[in-house]
C-alpha cells in the first residue's frame, strides 16, 4: 500500500467530481476504493459520480458502504434520496427526505422534491402540504413550476379558487404560456365561468389548432347557451347553441337546446328541424320526445285557439269543466270517424282536413298522426307523411305501427339505410311483427345482400299465416338460392 499515492486517487477523484468530469472520476475512484475500502470520501464521490451518470444501481451500492459505516450523514440523505425516486423506490425516497428535513428545516429544495414522489403515488394532500411548505422558505424567489403544479395540484383536487389563484400567480410570469392558459379555462368552464372559459378557448384556439380545446369550447357554448335558456334569454341562448353547431358538435343537448330557444321564439319550423335532429342523434334520450311531444301538444293548440277566435275570461264550475271534457271528447269521436269514412271513400283532403281537427282537440294522439301519414302517403306527397310519421313516434316512441310506416315511406323514397333502421326498430320492439321481416327482407335484397333478404323472408314465413303471400315469399326464396348458388 502506498498512502501517497492513495491520498492522490482520492483528491484527484474528488476533484474531478466537482468539475463534473465523472467519467474520469469513477475511473479514478473505483482505484481508490480498492486501495482503501474503508474512505468514506472515496465512495461518497463514487456515489455521487455514478448518480450523475445514471449508474443508480452502482450508486446505490455505494450509498449502502456509506450508510453502513456513518449511518447519520445526513447530509447525504438528499442525494439520497433523490437517486431512490429515480429508481421508483418511493417509499425510501421520502424516509430519507424526512431525515434530511429533520437536520435541514429550511432547505426548500427537500420539501419541493418530497412533493413530486408525493404527486407520483397519487397523494395530493400530502403534495400540497410540502408544495407549500416548499414555496413558505422560497419567499419572494418562488420557483414558478413549482407554483404551476401546486394549481395543477389543487386542480385535481377540484379545489378550484386555490387553483385559479396560483394559475394567476404563475401566469404573472409565464402570461403566453400555452398550458397555463389551457388550465385556467379548464377551471373557469368547471365552475361554471362559461363566459370566461370561452373567451379563453377561443384565444388558444387563434393561436394553434387543437381538438381538445376545441371540444371544450364547443361544450362551453352549450353550457352557456343553457344557462341563457334557463333565464329566459332565448337570443343569447340561440347564438350559443348556433356556434356549437357551427361546430360540428355531436352533443344532441345543442340541438335540443336550440330547438327550445327557437320554439320560445316562436320560430316552429327551426324548432321542429332541431328537435328530430335532436331525437334522431340520441333517441334513447326520453326527455327530447317528451319536450317534443309537448311542443307538437302546444302548437297544435294554439292553432285551435286562433281558429275559434278571442277568448273569454270565464270560471268554469267542476260540473262545466267535465261536461267540456265530455263534449270535446265526443266531438273528438265524430271528426276521427269522419276521417276514417272520408278515408274509405277518397276524399283525401276531407279526411286530412278532419284528423287536423280532431288533434287540436287531443294533439298527441300517436293513431291520428299515423292516419295523417297515412292519407298523405297516399297521396304520394312524401315529406308530409314522413312528418307526421315522425311525430307519432316521438309522441311514443315505442309505437311500432309508426315506425313500420316511417320505413315503408323511406322505402318508397329508395333510402334503404334509412328503412332497413326503422324495420330493425319495429323488431327490436316487437319481434313478431312479421311485415317488417318482408320489408327488411326486401330492402336487403334491393341492396343486393343476399344473405340477409333470405334469413329475414325465412323468418316472415314462420309468422305469416297468408297461402297467397306464403306461396309469393316461397318462390321468392327459390329464386334467391338458386342465384346465390
Amino acid at each position: 500500500k502506498n498512502p501517497m499515492a492513495f491520498k492522490e486517487y482520492v483528491n484527484y477523484g474528488a476533484a474531478l467530481c466537482q468539475t463534473k468530469n465523472y467519467e474520469k472520476a469513477v475511473e479514478i475512484l473505483e482505484k481508490a476504493v480498492d486501495i482503501d475500502p474503508d474512505n468514506i470520501s472515496a465512495h461518497v464521490n463514487l456515489a455521487t459520480s455514478y448518480q450523475e451518470l445514471g449508474k443508480n444501481e452502482q450508486a446505490l451500492a455505494q450509498y449502502d458502504i456509506v450508510f453502513r459505516q456513518q449511518p447519520d450523514l445526513n447530509v447525504l440523505r438528499f442525494d439520497y434520496g433523490n437517486l431512490l425516486a429515480d429508481m421508483g423506490k418511493n417509499d425510501a425516497a421520502i424516509a430519507n427526505y424526512k431525515m434530511y428535513i429533520a437536520k435541514f428545516p429550511d432547505d426548500a429544495r427537500a420539501y419541493q422534491n418530497i412533493g413530486v414522489v408525493y404527486r407520483k403515488m397519487n397523494k395530493i394532500d400530502d403534495t400540497i402540504k410540502n408544495y407549500q411548505k416548499a414555496l413558505e422558505l422560497q419567499k419572494d424567489n418562488r420557483n414558478i413550476e413549482l407554483v404551476e403544479d401546486l394549481a395543477e395540484c389543487y386542480h385535481l383536487k377540484k379545489d378550484y379558487p386555490n387553483a385559479i389563484k396560483y394559475y394567476n400567480e404563475a401566469l404573472v410570469d409565464k402570461p403566453g404560456d400555452y398550458n397555463i392558459r389551457f388550465n385556467k379555462a379548464l377551471v373557469l368552464h368547471a365552475t361554471g365561468n362559461y363566459s370566461d372559459a370561452i373567451t379563453m378557448y377561443t384565444e388558444l384556439l387563434q393561436e394553434k389548432d387543437n381538438a381538445n380545446i376545441q371540444k371544450n369550447l364547443t361544450a362551453a357554448y352549450v353550457a352557456q347557451g343553457e344557462v341563457f335558456l334557463n333565464s329566459h334569454n332565448y337570443s343569447f341562448a340561440t347564438e350559443m347553441f348556433e356556434k356549437a353547431i357551427e361546430s360540428n358538435t355531436q352533443d344532441s343537448y345543442a340541438y335540443y337546446g336550440l330547438a327550445k330557444a327557437y320554439a320560445e321564439c316562436s320560430l316552429n319550423d327551426k324548432a321542429t328541424e332541431m328537435f328530430e335532429k335532436a331525437i334522431a342523434m340520441s333517441p334513447d334520450k326520453t326527455l327530447y320526445s317528451d319536450e317534443f311531444a309537448k311542443f307538437i301538444a302546444s302548437t297544435n293548440k294554439a292553432d285551435a285557439q286562433q281558429s275559434e277566435g278571442a277568448i273569454q275570461d270565464v270560471v268554469l264550475s267542476l260540473d262545466s269543466v267535465k261536461a267540456a271534457e265530455a263534449q270535446d271528447n265526443k266531438k273528438y269521436q265524430d271528426l276521427i270517424l269522419s276521417g276514417d269514412n272520408n278515408y274509405k271513400d277518397k276524399n283525401y283532403d276531407v279526411s286530412i282536413k278532419n284528423y287536423q281537427d280532431a288533434l287540436k282537440i287531443k294533439p298527441a294522439d300517436e293513431v291520428t298522426l299515423l292516419k295523417l301519414g297515412n292519407v298523405y302517403k297516399l297521396k304520394n306527397d312524401s315529406k308530409n307523411a314522413i312528418n307526421y310519421y315522425k311525430k307519432s313516434i316521438i309522441v311514443n316512441p315505442n309505437y311500432t305501427d309508426g315506425w313500420f310506416n316511417l320505413g315503408l315511406v323511406y322505402a318508397n323514397d329508395k333510402n334503404n339505410n334509412k328503412a332497413k333502421e326503422c324495420f330493425h326498430r319495429v323488431i327490436s320492439l316487437n319481434p313478431n311483427y312479421g311485415y317488417a321481416y318482408y320489408a327488411l327482407a326486401l330492402a336487403y335484397e334491393q341492396d343486393g345482400n343476399k344473405s340477409e333478404a333470405l334469413n329475414n323472408y325465412k323468418i316472415f314465413l314462420t309468422q305469416n299465416k297468408d297461402e297467397a303471400t306464403a306461396k309469393t315469399v316461397q318462390a321468392k326464396i327459390e329464386e334467391l338460392e338458386k342465384t346465390d348458388k
